[in-house]
């Protein structure tokens, strides 16, 4: 199995965040900025305890940030992955909208909790800026996850 050899070679890598008590109408960002050598294979998750709208998009602006750790899934790898991943930055421009998911989990008091995917893999372009936002539709304060594993593939492979 191709993604196990990939685990044990130290090239998977995983990056995600919780917060909590996200107002109604705000969102919660996340931006992954690739390395000019490497086209990341992705998969990309989120939760949220009510209604909430999942997006993503290609060729982002964005500044600031809180820097993300981006563990190896395997943990005895010194290997470390090359690109940057930001939590909470500042959007001056969302870019292309790649995807687009509604995550029905409930509204106010009769929330339920939702997760969603975008239920492939996408492979990221080198040297590229990506923006995951997660929007809570709940009518209400919510709770929200994202999340992202990916493992490193070599520009033209």
């Amino acid at each position: 199995d191709p993604s196990v050899l990939r685990l044990n070679r130290g090239l998977m890598f995983h990056c995600s965040k919780l917060t909590t008590g996200v107002a109604n109408n705000a969102s919660v960002d996340m931006s992954i900025t690739t390395p000019a050598t490497d086209e990341p294979h992705m998969i990309i998750s989120a939760a949220s305890s009510g209604d909430a709208h999942l997006l993503f998009y290609e060729n982002s602006t964005v500044t600031a940030g809180d820097v993300m750790a981006v563990p190896n899934h395997k943990r005895p790898s010194a290997t470390v992955w090359g690109g940057v991943v930001l939590d909470a930055p500042t959007v001056s421009n969302v870019g292309t909208l790649l995807s687009s998911q509604l995550m029905p989990g409930g509204q106010r008091n009769q929330s339920s909790g939702a997760a969603g995917d975008f239920g492939s893999e996408w492979i990221l372009a080198a040297s590229a800026t990506y923006l995951i936002r997660v929007t809570n539709k709940s009518g209400a304060a919510a709770d929200i996850s994202v999340g992202c594993d990916h493992y490193t593939a070599t520009v033209g492979s």
